[in-house]
């Protein structure tokens, strides 16, 4: 299904299929891929991305940043995680500047202990 739907996608739907199909492959219980494939997969879709960055929405640029960090802070390579997580955050402040993005306030008592 997700073969097919990527064949006539926009490019936003593209990138939402070309990472569910990734991280599907990188899932499935007899996969043989190992963090460093999940990782090459995610930066062959971010070099897509560049190509194509007026057609694709911010949204979906830092869900693909998001996985990029989470992959490095699991492989240990924290200094890479943070580089991403602040490139992350220079894109996600306008959004929540302009009211796109839907988040609830904490107050410091109610905010996840990390």
């Amino acid at each position: 299904l997700l073969n097919t739907m990527s064949s006539t996608a926009t490019p936003t739907l593209s990138v939402k299929i070309q990472l569910n199909m990734v991280l599907c492959s990188y899932l499935k219980k007899d996969s043989d891929h190992d963090l460093e494939w999940l990782l090459d997969n995610l930066y062959s879709i971010e070099g897509k991305l560049s190509k194509d960055s007026e057609d694709v929405d911010d949204v979906e640029k830092a869900v693909l940043l998001y996985n990029i960090a989470l992959v490095h802070y699991q492989t240990k390579n924290l200094v890479k995680a943070v580089a991403i997580l602040e490139k992350l955050f220079k894109l996600i402040e306008p959004l929540e500047e302009g009211g796109t993005l839907d988040t609830p306030s904490l107050s410091p008592t109610q905010a996840p202990l990390l």
